[in-house]
């Protein structure tokens, strides 16, 4: 109970301030806001002075961490993949290390998927948002 109040008090207590700039980010490719221009990534954007920042920021944030979940998801199929192919060349007839290699593939191909699916995020935000693609 202790360390769940650490944890959670602090945070409480935070929420209670309210915001006045965030900083960017995810590079947001031109166009995907329609005609609204966001500050470059690493720069503040201060909420009194541009009512835009709660989009920049949200839609920044969301290329962000996509990019990073297709680079880790596809790192880590890259290296199923070479782990399969050992198992593959090392098997010498054995069914049990086929399977496990057939097995590595296609984890390694679900991969993949899920990663092109986390690139394809942030064009359905935009899609649901904006109605535009």
């Amino acid at each position: 109970m202790g360390l769940v109040a650490v944890v959670v008090v602090p945070v409480v207590v935070l929420a209670q301030q309210y915001a006045t700039q965030c900083i960017m980010r995810g590079v947001i490719p031109p166009g995907v806001l329609g005609t609204i221009t966001c500050p470059a990534v690493g720069d503040p954007c201060d909420f009194a002075t541009n009512v835009n920042c709660g989009m920049c920021c949200t839609i920044g944030s969301i290329y962000f961490f996509t990019n990073l979940i297709f680079v880790g998801v596809v790192a880590l199929a890259v290296f199923f993949i070479l782990i399969a192919a050992y198992n593959f060349l090392s098997a010498s007839g054995d069914p049990a290390k086929v399977t496990i290699a057939r097995q590595m593939l296609m984890y390694a191909a679900i991969g993949i998927i899920i990663a092109f699916v986390a690139k394809w995020l942030p064009s359905l935000v935009k899609a649901l948002f904006f109605g535009q693609v």
